[in-house]
């Protein structure tokens, strides 16, 4: 930069009152020169120290607004850290509860029932409800067949499911066509003598018995079951039917199974009703209570539906 040549400082010139003029008023005038070049720059003056402290000052003041900021900063973030934990251990809370009101419902909506040992696949569900109807079942081959309810005078609702050749094996196989849809309070049980006279050995009726019973027990757990003994036989009545029953069977036979049913429902806690005993005489049916040896009559079906509410009513 050119640097300005400066003209030498001179000292103004005084002017002397002359004598001639000392009782007149002075007129002092005093010339400063003034020196514009001097004045005017600024631009060769060293500012530094002044930028220097105002850095310092806005660095300083920079720093203090941002911990300031960050101070501010990591309140709010500290509280929305406390809002958020809050908000996920009620949310979790929520969850909890929600899914053990879930888990209860579902619990109660289990079905427990199984499947029974037989090879029925179609096994219709029913809930299970301890506030039903009384609704008898009355299951059985043609000794409960010929049961006509209709001739007595019934204060409750029943069902009769029968089927002449019934066995303990069919009955075991098909207990949703002849028991679970129904779906009893009570199930009477009267089948057997089929499967005597087709052979079939007293364990293996006593077997299928005690499946037909477990099945019901789970899948009908509220059901009371009674068994009914097999009816006794009079082979000396004239109108006997050997295609019915054969000759090798006769009432011996049917006293040891009506024997082992009977400890077979001590065994399962289930109900036995021994009709063989109120039929027989002389340890054959009583002649007043048939007219073919194996059938009942009207008089020996009283004595069965006598017993039948005798049980029902005691029990």
């Amino acid at each position: 930069m050119a640097v300005r040549s400066r003209k030498p400082y001179s000292t103004p010139k005084r002017t002397t009152r002359s004598k001639k003029s000392d009782n007149k008023k002075l007129d002092v005038t005093t010339r400063i020169r003034v020196d514009e070049i001097r004045l005017n720059d600024s631009d060769s003056l060293d500012t530094s120290f002044l930028e220097g402290r105002v850095e310092r000052q806005s660095r300083k003041n920079t720093k203090k607004v941002t911990e300031n900021i960050l101070k501010d900063n990591s309140d709010k973030i500290r509280k929305l850290k406390i809002i958020k934990r809050l908000f996920f251990t009620i949310a979790l809370v929520m969850c909890i509860i929600l899914l053990i009101i879930l888990l209860i419902n579902f619990i109660k909506k289990i079905d427990f029932s199984k499947k029974s040992n037989t090879t029925n696949t179609d096994i219709v569900q029913k809930k299970e409800t301890k506030d039903i109807d009384d609704n008898f079942l009355f299951v059985g081959d043609f000794g409960t067949e010929e049961f006509n309810f209709d001739n007595f005078d019934l204060d409750y609702h029943y069902v009769k499911k029968t089927d002449k050749k019934l066995t303990t094996e069919k009955l075991n196989d098909d207990l949703n066509d002849y028991i679970y849809k129904y779906n009893p309070s009570i199930v009477f049980l009267q089948v057997g003598i089929i499967d005597l006279d087709e052979d079939k050995s007293i364990d293996e009726i006593i077997d299928n018995y005690g499946k037909i019973i477990d099945s019901i027990k789970e899948n009908r757990s509220y059901a009371e079951i009674y068994i009914e003994s097999i009816y006794p036989i009079n082979r000396d009545i004239d109108d006997f039917d050997d295609d019915i029953i054969k000759s090798d069977i006769d009432n011996d036979d049917i006293k040891k199974l009506n024997s082992r049913l009977k400890k077979l429902a001590e065994e399962k806690k289930v109900k036995y009703i021994d009709l063989f005993s109120a039929l027989e005489n002389k340890g054959k049916l009583d002649e007043t209570y048939t007219d073919n040896g194996y059938l009942l009559n009207d008089d020996g079906y009283k004595q069965v539906y006598k017993y039948i509410i005798k049980y029902t009513k005691d029990n």
